[in-house]
C-alpha cells in the first residue's frame, strides 16, 4: 500500500494561510484611512508583524511541498515492487504541485517604486528648499515641522526624522520596513537603520515597526535623512517645512 501523498494536506494549509494573510491585508488597508494616529500606528504595526509571519509560513510549504515531489518518496510506483519501468514510460505523470493563493491586487501593499533614489533626491535638495532647506539651518533651533498640511511640535533637530518615520511607517509601510536594506541610509562607516539592536552604535530609538534607528544627527544631518526618506517613500521634500524658534 502506498502511503498517502501529503501535499493534499500542504495544500490545504496553504489556502487557509492565503485566507488569513488576506483578512490582515484588508485590516492593514483600513489602518492608513483611520483618523486617530496611535490607533493606526498599532493596527499597521501588528498587522505587518502578522502578516510577514504568515508569508514566512506560506515559504515554508512551497518549499516542502517541493521537496516532498523530488524526494518521489510518495509517488504511486516509489513501493511498487517488479515495477521496473521508470515513470514517464508507464504513462503516469507526476502530480502538478499547486501554488499557494495570492491576494486580489488591490488588497496588495506594494509601494510604487520612487522615481529618484535617496542620493539624487538629497542631492537635489542640498540646492535649497523653499520650505526646508539644507545647509542653512546651522545654529536654529526647530520648534516644529509640518508634513502633509499637519504640524508636529519638536525641540531637537533630530527629534524630526524620527517623526517623519513614524509618518511614512502608516503610509508607507513595506517601503518603511526594508530601510535597513538601504545603502544610500547606511553607509558602510555607519549603519543607520536596523532590526538588530546591536547594529545600532550611537544614540538609539525603536520605531513603532521594530527597526532600530540610529538618532544622533544635527540640523542639516536631520533634514537630508528626512528628505531622503520622503524620496525613497515617492514623496517631495518640499512636503515638510521646519519652524524655528
Amino acid at each position: 500500500m502506498n502511503p498517502r501523498n501529503p501535499n493534499s494536506a500542504l495544500d490545504e494549509l496553504t489556502a487557509i494561510f492565503s485566507e488569513v494573510e488576506l483578512q490582515q491585508r484588508g485590516l492593514h488597508n483600513e489602518a492608513l484611512d483611520m483618523e486617530d494616529d496611535e490607533l493606526a500606528k498599532a493596527t499597521v504595526q501588528d498587522t505587518y508583524l502578522k502578516i510577514r509571519k504568515i508569508k514566512a509560513w506560506l515559504k515554508t510549504l512551497s518549499t516542502l511541498k517541493e521537496e516532498v515531489v523530488r524526494s518521489e518518496i510518495f509517488q504511486p510506483d516509489a513501493t511498487q515492487s517488479g515495477s521496473s519501468q521508470p515513470q514517464s514510460q508507464s504513462g503516469a505523470s507526476r502530480p502538478e504541485t499547486p501554488r499557494p493563493k495570492t491576494p486580489p491586487a488591490s488588497l496588495m501593499l506594494v509601494p510604487a517604486k520612487p522615481e529618484k533614489p535617496v542620493a539624487v533626491a538629497a542631492q537635489a535638495s542640498a540646492g535649497g528648499s523653499a520650505k526646508a532647506p539644507e545647509g542653512d539651518s546651522a545654529g536654529k533651533t526647530p520648534s516644529a515641522f509640518s508634513l502633509f498640511e499637519k504640524t508636529y511640535p519638536v525641540r531637537f533637530w533630530h527629534e524630526i526624522p524620527i517623526k517623519v518615520c513614524e509618518v511614512m511607517i502608516i503610509k508607507k509601510p513595506f517601503v518603511m520596513a526594508n530601510l535597513d536594506k538601504e545603502a544610500d541610509l547606511n553607509p558602510e562607516a555607519r549603519v543607520r537603520f536596523s532590526y538588530r539592536e546591536d547594529e545600532i552604535k550611537s544614540n538609539k530609538t525603536r520605531l513603532s515597526n521594530n527597526l532600530w534607528m540610529d538618532t544622533s544627527c544635527d540640523a542639516d544631518e536631520g533634514l537630508k535623512l528626512s528628505h531622503g526618506i520622503l524620496s525613497l517613500c515617492g514623496f517631495e521634500p518640499d512636503d515638510l517645512s521646519i519652524e524655528y524658534k
